[in-house]
């Protein structure tokens, strides 16, 4: 998630900053939610995008939220300085830094209880599963027109056959021509490769 707040790197920038924060946090932990991660697994981490206020350039530096919780300046400048000494060969701790973007990661670890548990089995038919329909490009067969799936929507135990797309909050399946994507009991997709057949 990147959210872009302009502002001088300083103690005035950090009412801002936590409130921006604040709400990547809200969306991020919404999509691991959706995602049917344990809340246990789940791990933000959190960066500023900053520059001299000069460059046309920003480095990404990773950053503690409880540094923005505690207005920690210093520590976040002297990181800068230093990462900027390490990739450019020199730094210039005198000059005013200057945000340009802020990131949250959103990581949602899966372990074996995660897989371990079937799905219930619902009524729903492949086709309810279409949100809509794109033109991809596949080397393969050039623009096609491809139905979207959402893989929330997929019934237990079908196969979609390539090409397709199959989209979800924390990824994007796709399926190439040739390819069937078979929807496990597991909560899995299982990729494979149609078997050709000749008479």
């Amino acid at each position: 998630y990147v959210r872009t707040l302009y502002t001088p790197l300083d103690n005035d920038a950090f009412d801002q900053i936590r409130q921006v924060y604040s709400d990547m946090e809200h969306e991020a932990q919404e999509m691991l939610a959706r995602s049917r991660t344990e809340k246990g697994q789940w791990d933000l981490r959190y960066s500023l995008d900053l520059r001299y206020g000069y460059q046309a350039y920003e480095l990404t530096v990773p950053v503690e939220r409880r540094e923005i919780d505690d207005g920690s300046l210093p520590t976040i400048a002297e990181r800068f300085h230093q990462q900027h000494n390490t990739i450019y060969g020199y730094n210039a701790p005198a000059e005013a830094i200057q945000l340009v973007n802020l990131r949250v990661t959103a990581i949602g670890r899966v372990g074996g209880k995660y897989i371990s548990r079937k799905l219930e089995p619902n009524n729903r038919g492949l086709e309810q599963a279409v949100t809509t329909e794109r033109d991809v490009f596949f080397r393969e067969t050039g623009l096609t027109r491809c139905p979207i799936y959402n893989r929330e929507m997929l019934p237990i135990d079908v196969s979609v056959p390539g090409p397709a797309v199959i989209q979800e909050p924390s990824s994007t399946i796709v399926v190439y021509p040739g390819q069937v994507a078979h929807s496990t009991e597991w909560g899995t997709i299982d990729l494979s490769l149609v078997e050709e057949r000749h008479e």
